[in-house]
């Protein structure tokens, strides 16, 4: 009988790449590490007003949340009150530092979260 020896496992973890927050009314109150803070508010821009008109042609409530992402990152938008955030981070996989043999790579598509739509991207929204 063969001995089997287990493989060392990999902790995702996902890295914060770029932040933005920014008042309703276009005001950046952080730029993180953001390489196009107009596209960035552009883009919030067109979630609340799609939002909006969501809202009075299907009124299940305000929206939360816009979460679109693959195997290998994650980028949120949150409109709130009076503010709104976009926060986009990276998945990667790392090793435990006891354990040896284990380099930092790509996470696998069976690693990460559920998705509520299929396909190669996903869109989900707080309606989900």
């Amino acid at each position: 009988m063969a001995a089997t020896v287990a493989e060392p496992v990999a902790t995702v973890r996902p890295t914060v790449v770029e932040v933005v927050i920014c008042s309703l009314q276009g005001e950046v109150l952080l730029n993180w590490q953001c390489p196009d803070e107009r596209g960035r508010l552009a883009l919030l821009e067109f979630v609340t007003q799609r939002a909006k008109l969501m809202n009075v042609n299907l009124p299940l409530g305000q929206l939360d949340r816009l979460e679109v992402s693959d195997h290998r990152q994650r980028a949120i938008c949150r409109i709130l009150e009076d503010r709104a955030l976009f926060v986009r981070a990276d998945y990667t996989a790392t090793a435990d530092p006891g354990e040896p043999g284990v380099h930092e790579r790509s996470v696998p598509s069976v690693a990460r979260p559920t998705a509520c739509h299929t396909g190669s991207a996903r869109l989900r929204c707080a309606f989900c």
